[in-house]
């Protein structure tokens, strides 16, 4: 898995959040804020949001 970093969290808004993506591949499997702790997935192009 690839981490890339500074993408704007939806729920705080903050600059925190790293955006997994699947080896060798531009798909994006899931996302974490640093912030405000946010854990998601994505299903397609919609980020689902595991944690409230």
């Amino acid at each position: 898995m690839e981490k890339v970093g500074n993408h704007v969290c939806p729920r705080c808004g903050q600059v925190a959040m790293n955006v997994y993506y699947s080896d060798q591949t531009d798909n994006r499997v899931g996302a974490w804020c640093e912030y405000c702790n946010m854990k998601a997935y994505y299903h397609g192009e919609e980020l689902v949001q595991i944690n409230s």
